[in-house]
């Protein structure tokens, strides 16, 4: 692709409404430094030195699509608890309307990321909480 090429695609994006469809995720992560390996099991203790969200999956790609200078309408679901009120309040934070996300009370909102990190960027180690999302219970009758 040339440069000139990119310039044109970029400022078409400006112009740009897009809608969105997908799974909409709230990334969590805590981010703090290895000192020893845990006498319980040979996984290494994390010491927290701070924790950060940020929208995910569908949701980032919203972002994206604003950052660019694009409109995002974003259709999703998310749950009623505290992941998907952070969600929510990220987006608006960033120019992301939430007013067609749905929350529906029978599900939880998708967590990801969960990734320890030690000084320097490296991976000290994971956890992953997802939560356990019923094929079929929000379909399109119900957006």
């Amino acid at each position: 692709m040339t440069r000139a090429r990119l310039t044109e695609l970029l400022r078409r994006m400006a112009k740009a409404r897009v809608v969105i469809i997908g799974d909409l995720i709230l990334d969590e992560f805590i981010w703090g430094s290895v000192e020893r390996i845990s006498p319980e099991a040979p996984v290494p203790v994390v010491w927290v030195e701070r924790e950060s969200a940020m929208p995910g999956g569908a949701a980032n790609v919203a972002c994206n699509v604003r950052a660019l200078g694009g409109q995002a309408a974003l259709l999703g679901v998310v749950g009623p608890d505290w992941g998907g009120k952070r969600l929510k309040q990220e987006l608006e934070g960033r120019g992301i309307p939430s007013k067609w996300i749905i929350t529906d009370p029978r599900r939880p909102t998708i967590p990801g990321g969960g990734r320890d990190r030690q000084r320097g960027g490296r991976r000290g180690g994971r956890q992953d909480r997802r939560g356990h999302l019923l094929p079929g219970r929000a379909g399109p009758a119900d957006l």
